[in-house]
């Protein structure tokens, strides 16, 4: 696929670059799986062997001032999109009424009994297209002869998703039923914004002990199947060194709001709410022994990250 990079360094503070790049996505093997999950009778998710590749096109511009501050603007654009979750489909099955041992129920002329049963059915598949516009400011910098070290990011987006779903592609017609589909609507216009914030401190003089306090925002976010509430994460790590041995002990999580919410509602007034909360607090802890020379160990890292530098510049 096309690919273009341009990089222009102004002078040894400011460095400007241009990226232009495309790619397809092809459905992961999972994806074509077309198993179910069954939660009712009637209420059940499945992927979907027929789903399309996905194309991307992607522009960027990002600016660097003294390798610390930074500024990307995106331009993102999906042809034949799949949703990033499964889709909502509702509608009614029209077929023959049967009896507990599945023989079809008739009417004394001898005609099949009707019977017409309400389906919501989450389906892995093509709706359409999408465009991003973002811009992304950030910094990666050590302050205080590096006792802190930050990792502070702010993400704005502008999204739209626009298509739609009309039928069950994963659907096997059955002799003597019928089947409707109520369409789902995709159109979706969004602002939304993230902040991820990073710190690590550095405890002691001897550089053993190192407080670690991170923090993650995200707002609301449409999506295509409906819009995700506000998320946010703050995470406490505490790292001890002795020798080669190194003890993390870290929380993700602390106050337990990084779950995910979403309500959708469709213009014929059909909803979709969903509630995913997978208990995110988590406590671990860590301990690492490093074999070998460590004198030769740094003495690579520490080639690796010259070359790393100078692959960049």
């Amino acid at each position: 696929m096309p690919y273009l990079n341009l990089n222009y360094a102004i002078n040894s503070d400011h460095n400007l670059s241009y990226t232009f790049s495309s790619r397809i996505r092809r459905p992961r093997f999972w994806e074509l799986n077309p198993s179910r999950t069954y939660f009712t009778p009637t209420n059940y998710t499945q992927n979907n062997p027929f789903i399309l590749a996905s194309k991307y096109y992607n522009q960027e511009i990002n600016y660097m001032y003294k390798n610390a501050f930074y500024a990307n603007l995106s331009f993102n654009m999906v042809e034949d999109a799949a949703a990033s979750d499964l889709i909502p489909l509702q509608g009614t099955v029209t077929a023959p009424k049967k009896d507990s041992e599945g023989k079809i129920i008739k009417d004394i002329k001898g005609n099949p009994i009707m019977e017409t049963t309400r389906f919501l059915r989450y389906i892995r598949t093509n709706y359409g297209k999408n465009r991003e516009i973002a811009l992304t400011l950030g910094m990666n910098k050590s302050w205080f002869k590096d006792i802190w070290t930050t990792n502070y990011s702010v993400n704005l987006g502008y999204v739209t998703y626009k298509g739609g779903v009309f039928e069950d592609p994963t659907s096997m017609p059955v002799p003597g039923e019928t089947e409707v589909v109520d369409p789902y609507i995709i159109d979706v216009k969004n602002y939304n914004m993230s902040a991820t914030l990073n710190n690590i401190i550095r405890l002691s003089s001897k550089k053993d002990w190192f407080l670690g306090v991170n923090y993650f925002f995200a707002s609301q976010t449409a999506m295509e199947g409906g819009m995700i509430g506000a998320r946010q994460s703050f995470d406490l790590s505490l790292k001890k060194i002795a020798g080669d041995w190194t003890i993390v002990a870290e929380v993700s999580d602390l106050f337990n709001q990084s779950f995910y919410s979403i309500k959708g509602v469709q213009p014929n007034g059909k909803y979709n709410n969903i509630t995913n909360f997978n208990y995110p607090r988590l406590m671990s802890i860590g301990v690492t022994y490093n074999f070998g020379n460590q004198k030769l160990k740094k003495a690579r890292e520490m080639k690796s990250a010259n070359d790393a530098v100078k692959s960049r510049t």
